[in-house]
């Protein structure tokens, strides 16, 4: 070998390279899997961070406050994640590479609570009640990331990877109904054992709103919208952000009239003719009420010894210009409108829960609830007086239904007095003749006045927000909704002597949760709730 051939090969550098890599190739190696695996650690972390966030919001959009909220909440989330072969199914696409499809989301752990502060980062306290519950934390079990390259150098999957999301309800209120009314303190109201009952309605005031008082609602407009909105069928038409309505202030005492044109009175501020045709100002298709009008027909000059002259019964044109009277009669004078006399013996309208109906003061009379009643009335007087009704229906807003319904059975103009005898007065022993005056008290449970066009929502139906008025210092007049709730009016608010009532005095029989005009379930008609992730 010569020389020449030693020092070439001692020169040649090919092939240098190569061992080098040789050398270098597992710690190469070891640094791209990291950097792959690692990769498929964060989309794992991704992947199970979306399963969250998108838990919380299927959770929180049933936190409407309302009976089986909660178990409403924990199920949206286990349906979200279910398949045909796993109650939760695996929502990554990653995280089970190593364990094949076995690896699927295998728990789902759920607190919630009554707030949260945003500001601080802080919860509320822990709660599982229905009416509470406005928040709700979803955990994710932990899972592990198993790895496709980094096993080379020893490891096989990642460390436990969890996922945790907090989410709530976004709240702003829309067609605000016209009133609030103060709802049981620490309780979810109305209940299906609500419904039925009576409520008496209490005008409130700074300092002392307490359950069952109730305001109308400041729509920056002042007094003259609150009273669109009572004789209206629609509520507000802006929506305000939050879940609070704000009372207004001071009284509007000719407010009750709005709400009485429902039943068909009209007074000196307000006109049949302001009745609307798209309902606005209108009565119901059914104004039973307590109330009646006095119509005396007074006949002149009748020979005593005579036939006294028939009753002419109730006219509804009675009193009005342009009438004619009946044949004989001299005059007629019209009283609208009164209470029934007791001694007449008969309920034309519904009647309060007997334990609000024995009041000759302003009290709630005996009714332990205070303004709730507990939903027993007068139901068999009241049926003895309509005997067409059927007996089988006990609430007041049922048998209204009926009656609104059967306006052939239910809805005849009514001679209450019907076996009154005609007074005779003014008897002239010289020759003249007495005057005899028949004395009709009449009920008119179908529209005379205004004139009645269908509505979507029944005019004797009202919605009032049911608020939370703990927090009256002496001066609150911003209130948290608890809930939205739909009312039957049973009567106008009149001044009373028995049961005494005052003018402002609102009387209604709880019908449940609101409802929209077209029947469906509320929550998102008043409330306009949209869950969000707080965290």
């Amino acid at each position: 070998m010569s020389g020449r051939f030693l020092h070439d090969l001692i020169e040649d550098r090919r092939g240098a390279v190569a061992a080098t890599y040789a050398l270098a190739l597992f710690a190469l190696v070891a640094v791209g899997g990291l950097a792959f695996d690692y990769a498929r650690l964060v989309t794992v972390d991704t992947e199970l961070q979306n399963a969250a966030d998108e838990a919380a919001i299927a959770a929180a959009t049933q936190l409407d406050q309302r009976a089986g909220a909660v178990s409403r909440a924990q199920a949206a989330v286990t349906s979200y994640f279910a398949n045909s072969s796993s109650s939760l199914v695996n929502r990554t696409l990653l995280a089970h590479s190593g364990q094949g499809e076995t690896s699927a989301i295998t728990g789902v752990t759920f607190t919630f609570y009554d707030g949260y502060d945003s500001a601080n980062d802080t919860f509320g306290s822990a709660t599982t009640a229905d009416a509470d519950a406005t928040v709700v934390q979803v955990s994710i079990n932990a899972r592990q990331a198993f790895f496709a390259l980094t096993p080379i150098v020893g490891a096989l999957s990642s460390a436990d990877v969890a996922a945790a999301a907090v989410a709530g309800l976004q709240s702003s209120i829309c067609k605000t109904p016209p009133m609030m009314v103060c709802g049981p303190a620490g309780q979810q109201f109305p209940t299906d054992a609500d419904v039925g009952k009576g409520v008496l309605l209490q005008p409130g005031s700074s300092g002392q709103w307490q359950p069952g008082t109730f305001g109308y609602l400041d729509f920056g407009n002042g007094a003259n919208a609150v009273k669109a909105l009572l004789g209206g069928n629609e509520g507000a038409p802006v929506c305000v952000g939050g879940s609070t309505v704000t009372a207004q202030q001071g009284n509007i005492a000719s407010a009750p009239d709005y709400l009485n044109t429902r039943f068909d009175i009209y007074t000196s501020s307000l006109r049949p003719a302001d009745c609307a045709s798209n309902g606005d100002n209108c009565p119901a298709a059914s104004t039973r009420k307590d109330l009646v009008r006095l119509e005396e027909y007074v006949f002149r000059n009748i020979d005593p010894a005579a036939a006294l002259p028939a009753n002419p019964g109730c006219d509804a044109d009675a009193g009005n210009s342009g009438y004619t009277k009946p044949t004989g009669v001299d005059r007629v004078n019209v009283t609208e409108w009164t209470q029934v006399p007791a001694s007449v013996g008969k309920l034309e309208g519904f009647p309060r829960d007997d334990c609000h109906n024995t009041g000759t003061t302003n009290s709630v009379g005996t009714c332990s609830g205070g303004n709730f009643g507990d939903g027993i009335w007068g139901r068999t007087a009241y049926l003895d007086s309509h005997p067409a009704v059927p007996t089988n229906l006990s609430s007041r807003w049922d048998i209204y239904q009926w009656e609104r319904d059967n306006p052939s059975s239910g809805l005849q103009p009514t001679l209450v007095n019907d076996s009154d005898a005609a007074e005779v007065s003014g008897c002239n022993p010289q020759g003249r003749g007495c005057d005899v005056t028949w004395k009709n008290y009449c009920s008119y449970p179908s529209a005379i006045k205004g004139t009645y066009h269908p509505t979507a929502k029944d005019r004797r139906v009202i919605t009032v927000a049911v608020v939370d008025c703990s927090s009256d210092t002496g001066g609150a007049h911003e209130f948290s909704v608890k809930n939205w709730m739909d009312v039957f009016l049973t009567e106008p608010s009149f001044a009373r002597s028995t049961p005494y009532t005052r003018a402002s005095q609102i009387y209604a029989e709880v019908i449940g949760p609101a409802t929209t005009p077209g029947g469906d379930n509320a929550f998102q008609y008043y409330g306009r709730n949209k869950a969000v992730l707080l965290r």
